[in-house]
């Protein structure tokens, strides 16, 4: 059977002259010719000898459905639109039809979409230019979108300054719709912006109507009518309505020379590439200005006054300003090395302009769930901590020692600053300020200590006059904080040898070098390095590797003897389930002699499990868990992996996210082995003489 053909006819206007040729020819070529039935009238004269289904206004579903029924038996179907059928048109509807009734492009019945001059483009014509610059359409019709969503959309459009389009303005049963959409765009538009009221374009009804913005609810509106509603720069000239394309923004005028500072056939100096110069030059031209009056003068957001800021330079600083971007991933870190900052100010802002600000120590911050909260007899401040994206470290001078979080679109959700007193930060407290801002500065790549507003970052003496000498200053830089050595015993003591992972869970490639560069930093023997990685992505392979730990498993179990039973029940690896699998191996003896003359292997070996506890440690503070599997035949695997010549498997470590860390190694949790206290196995002097070293447990 011949497979018929959809073709979606946009026409325009309405009258033949504004129809493309492609659509005159669709006409023609058609043998039925489904429409609405004022949009059928429009096309008499062109309908001679076609079988015309005619629709009613509400019917757009049964139209598309009624052209897929006459291609099925064989016909060419022209379905069609007024303006351009993919526009507010027909195109979409019979997509969706069509793609659920099981159709697809190769099915036979063939689809062609043709579009046509649109009503908005048609009605621009008629008025001036009023489209040469970035405009929308958003249509007021709430029958298919709830009005919420079309209320943000003008809401949008205004902040941004668009061209606005409106489709639909206003039929018999809704009538209030485009008065709303005045009192949205007067909140962004002066009263006089000019606006056009076009209706039936190009039509024998044609009317239009030039008025200003606070007086359009009053023209006469329907749902033929299209209303182009001007941008801040629109004007209205000699009965034209024309929006500038924005060359006054480069050349004195029009017809002018080009301004200072400006480059014609180059984006202008508030372009991509140049507007953050533009912010730090605002910033060093207009000292006393904040960062909110700064990011309301360029319509940014704070975040991206921030990175602005962040990108300062020798010769083109940000005035008194300078902004740290916190490693992606480690704003949870930095709110904990707040912890030590003392008394902080915490500043939310409402949207609408209200500024809350609290005096708390970030010691009171409690995580539950996704808020973060503080709680007092005084207030409670809770802040929805999944909406935080970015973390900035910020200073101003002597006057500004702060850390914002920002959301996904540059917002701040919070900020917190340290509190002066008698117009001076306490020492301790800045220290650890500059210590935090150092670690983000390192991990950047970036200079350490970059001075602003003519004031070294390098402390003085304890009464801040004097410079501290060269080896003060090495100190200085290399010095951990409390919270620091809290950080690393608590993920010593919290890592754990897991066995059970998350499965269908992955680890990205980033955190997964950040982990293996941190293996890669072990201490070794000589300099040796005689570690070596293997990451297992071969799913069969991953599979042998399973059967030889099994294998190891049961010999092991017919070891054990009277505890046999007691093993099997154990989980002892993760291999299937983790995220990942790397095998770690000592590599070929490399004839270091430094540091293990008397014991070679032992020595190498040594460095090895150095290399895997730095892993082990690293993956603890990603938050993933580490297994060290250890049972399997040792050249079975080295064969398995083709390893060379004295070369030695040492572990299978298993990597990947958690449910949740066992509170105790599992070993204790399931009574297999109750691990002894440090100071049985800290000796002075000889064996098992006892040493007095402060021991109360295990780290």
């Amino acid at each position: 059977m011949n497979k018929g053909r959809i073709l979606l006819v946009g026409f325009g206007p309405g009258a033949e002259a504004h129809m493309t040729l492609r659509a005159r020819r669709a006409i023609a070529e058609s043998d039925v010719v489904i429409g609405y039935a004022r949009y059928v009238k429009l096309l008499k004269d062109q309908l001679e000898g076609k079988e015309v289904i005619r629709r009613g206004m509400t019917e757009e579903i049964e139209r598309c459905v009624e052209a897929y029924e006459q291609a099925k038996s064989g016909k060419t179907v022209a379905l069609i639109s007024s303006g351009d059928i993919g526009v507010y048109g027909m195109a979409g509807p019979t997509y969706e039809v069509l793609l659920q009734s099981g159709w697809t492009p190769a099915s036979g019945i063939g689809v062609e979409v043709i579009p046509g001059c649109t009503a908005l483009s048609a009605c621009a014509s008629l008025v001036g230019a009023p489209l040469t610059h970035d405009f929308c359409a958003i249509s007021l019709s709430d029958l298919l979108t709830p009005w919420p969503t079309i209320a943000k959309r003008i809401d949008a459009a205004g902040r941004s300054d668009f061209v606005v389009g409106l489709y639909n303005p206003k039929s018999g049963r809704r009538t209030r719709q485009i008065a709303e959409a005045q009192r949205i765009l007067l909140q962004y538009r002066k009263p006089d912006t000019p606006v056009a009221v076009v209706k039936s374009a190009y039509r024998e009804s044609q009317d239009i109507q030039i008025v200003h913005l606070d007086e359009m609810k009053e023209c006469e509106t329907g749902m033929l009518t299209t209303v182009l509603i001007g941008n801040s720069s629109s004007y209205l000239q000699e009965g034209l309505m024309i929006t500038p394309r924005g060359y006054t923004n480069k050349y004195e005028s029009i017809t002018g020379a080009v301004k200072a500072g400006e480059k014609a056939g180059r984006s202008l100096s508030m372009g991509l590439d140049g507007w953050r110069a533009c912010v730090r030059a605002y910033l060093r031209d207009n000292a006393v200005s904040s960062l909110q009056y700064v990011a309301r003068h360029f319509d940014a957001r704070m975040g991206e006054i921030f990175a602005a800021i962040s990108e300062a330079g020798v010769d083109d600083g940000a005035g008194d300003f300078a902004a740290m971007a916190v490693r992606t991933g480690a704003e949870a870190a930095m709110l904990e090395a707040a912890r030590e900052w003392g008394l902080l100010r915490a500043v939310v802002r409402s949207e609408a302009g209200a500024v809350s600000e609290l005096l708390l120590s970030a010691a009171d911050f409690r995580f539950k769930a996704k808020w973060l909260n503080v709680e007092n007899e005084h207030f409670h401040l809770h802040v929805d901590w999944s909406r935080v994206r970015q973390a900035w470290l910020v200073r101003r001078s002597d006057s500004l020692r702060g850390l914002h979080f920002t959301d996904v679109a540059g917002d701040t959700v919070f900020n917190l600053s340290l509190v002066r007193k008698d117009g001076r930060f306490e020492a301790d407290t800045e220290d650890r300020f500059e210590q935090a801002w150092r670690v983000q500065a390192e991990t950047h790549h970036a200079m350490p200590d970059r001075p602003i507003a003519g004031r070294s970052m390098k402390r003085g003496v304890s009464d801040g006059s004097a410079p501290v000498d060269a080896h003060s200053r090495t100190t200085a830089a290399a010095r951990f904080s409390a919270l620091d050595r809290d950080s690393l015993y608590r993920i010593i003591a919290e890592r754990r040898d897991m066995r059970h992972f998350a499965a269908g869970s992955r680890v990205d490639e980033q955190t997964l070098a950040r982990i293996l560069e941190a293996a890669h930093r072990a201490p070794s023997v000589g300099l040796m390095q005689p570690w070596r990685f293997i990451r297992i992505q071969d799913e069969t392979l991953r599979e042998r590797i399973t059967d030889l730990v099994a294998v190891e498993r049961d010999r092991t179990a017919l070891a054990l003897d009277h505890r046999r039973g007691e093993f099997l029940r154990l989980k002892v690896e993760g291999i299937r389930e983790c995220a990942e699998v790397l095998v770690a191996a000592l590599a070929p003896d490399d004839g270091t002699v430094f540091g293990r003359r008397t014991m070679p292997e032992e020595m190498a070996l040594c460095s090895v499990a150095c290399a895997i506890q730095n892993m082990w440690l690293a993956a603890r503070a990603e938050n993933l868990g580490l297994g060290w599997v250890s049972m399997f035949d040792p050249a079975a695997l080295a064969s398995l992996l083709s390893l060379p010549t004295g070369a030695k498997p040492v572990a299978i470590l298993c990597l990947g996210p958690v449910e949740a860390f066992y509170p105790r190694p599992m070993l204790e949790q399931e009574g297999w082995r109750q691990g002894r206290p440090l100071q049985e196995l800290v000796f002075q002097d000889r064996w098992e003489n006892t040493a007095h070293c402060g021991a109360q447990g295990r780290g």
